[in-house]
């Protein structure tokens, strides 16, 4: 079954906010915005979808740097990839996102618990091509989806004269370790949590 690799519309914002729950969803995050906001997936997600039609590039929270792997015609995966500083930091940008879409009160929370956690943060390297909040639907598992997706982005990166392409996992999730390593990836750098010292994050690279 063929998969197809697109880039993101507006119209697919829905999808992009299921996305990225379902991305955080293995058990081994530390932090997510579930926990950041003290919400449940099915409460934020509508807050997410109206955030991410937004005209900005450069951070995981604009559909903009999404792309989308269809099955069939139907969604079936995705990833969010864009080149860290390109168009400013993410982070700055992610926070100007989520200004947009939250109150002032509850972002401020969000980034208290955020600086409760800051042992597991390891900084996005300028320059290099980042992948975020990747996922693919259990319904489609194994049909190459993440193959696919990941070696599109790779080769566009590369055709542009990109050469470093990372991205960062918990520790726990051993199971995306794995994946990457199979793929061409190796850890770089880790940070490990002082409240649980058997989890913490993993920053896997590749050189293109």
């Amino acid at each position: 079954m063929k998969v197809k690799v697109r880039r993101a519309s507006r119209e697919d914002c829905d999808f992009i906010a299921k996305l990225i729950f379902f991305a955080e969803s293995t058990g081994a995050e530390i932090t997510s915005y579930e926990k950041m906001f003290e919400s449940s997936a099915e409460e934020l997600v509508p807050a997410f979808a109206k955030m991410l039609d937004n005209p900005s590039k450069g951070h995981p929270l604009t559909y903009k740097s999404y792309m989308i792997g269809e099955v069939n015609g139907e969604c079936a995966g995705g990833l969010s990839a864009y080149v860290e500083g390109e168009f400013g930091g993410s982070n700055h940008m992610m926070t100007g996102a989520l200004m947009n879409a939250f109150d002032r009160k509850d972002v401020q929370k969000a980034f208290k618990f955020l600086a409760e956690n800051k042992d597991v943060q390891i900084e996005k390297r300028k320059g290099n091509l980042q992948l975020d909040c990747v996922g693919t639907l259990s319904k489609f598992a194994g049909m190459g989806v993440f193959s696919s997706l990941l070696s599109f982005v790779e080769n566009d990166f590369k055709a542009k004269g990109g050469g470093t392409v990372e991205i960062q996992v918990w520790k726990k999730n051993e199971h995306a370790i794995r994946v990457y390593a199979k793929k061409g990836y190796r850890i770089f750098d880790e940070k490990i949590g002082v409240n649980d010292p058997s989890n913490g994050k993993v920053l896997m690279e590749k050189e293109l």
